[in-house]
């Protein structure tokens, strides 16, 4: 922390910059590696295609919406950032699958009881999660 926030004064009293600097350089090269064996493995193939201009910047913008200083922040950004699309996904697919039609256009008393159970069970489920 000493060495981030004010190189000098670390220098000063004795702490040794290139050494913890290599250090923490070759830490997160090892992170950085082993996640890279996660997502080849995950991926099954590793073309050049999947790592595209929008893919950094999406990493770009987990890191400053979480804040550059945090770990933890950038952490929970990535994770909302990445759950909000499967939510929003997963909340389409449930309206797709809705029989929204209106209940007086229905035949019969039974087509409608399960017309108003799809809508609202639809959006009781999407209330309680």
């Amino acid at each position: 922390m000493a060495i981030r926030d004010n190189r000098i004064a670390a220098e000063s009293i004795g702490i040794n910059i290139t050494k913890y600097k290599l250090i923490a350089f070759t830490i997160s090269a090892m992170f950085a590696g082993m996640a890279g064996v996660l997502y080849g493995h995950n991926l099954s193939s590793l073309v050049a295609v999947k790592f595209d201009y929008n893919l950094s910047i999406l990493v770009l913008v987990f890191v400053v919406l979480g804040g550059i200083g945090s770990m933890r922040g950038s952490i929970i950004a990535a994770v909302i950032l990445t759950a909000l699309p499967e939510a929003f996904a997963w909340f389409v697919q449930r309206l797709q699958n809705a029989d929204l039609r209106d209940p007086a256009d229905c035949d019969d008393a039974g087509e409608q009881q399960r017309n108003h159970e799809n809508v609202y069970g639809t959006l009781q489920r999407l209330s309680a999660s």
